[in-house]
């Protein structure tokens, strides 16, 4: 796999690199190295999206997220008047 490449060279980070040449094992960092390619890598550009695809995205998270939400409302209120009423 290649390493990580020096964004300041090329602007653009190398994101094949294998967590062993970043220098990360069993979820620790083992050399400062492998933590400033880490860093590299989350300092590097930003995915740009379109508005159309942007509302898009938000159209069916809203499609997928609302009917949950509602649901979980209709069963707090449910919950609570069934602690109202035990309480009286």
């Amino acid at each position: 796999m290649a390493s990580v490449a020096d964004p300041e060279k090329t602007g653009k980070v190398d994101a094949t690199a294998t967590a062993a040449e970043l220098g990360i094992a069993a979820g620790h960092v083992s050399d400062e190295r492998g933590a400033d390619g880490v860093l590299r890598y989350a300092a590097a550009e930003a995915i740009q999206i379109d508005d159309a695809t942007n509302k898009r995205l938000l159209w069916a998270i809203d499609i997928h997220v609302m009917p949950w939400l509602c649901g979980l409302y209709v069963l707090q209120v449910r919950t609570n008047l069934a602690v109202h009423e035990c309480s009286t």
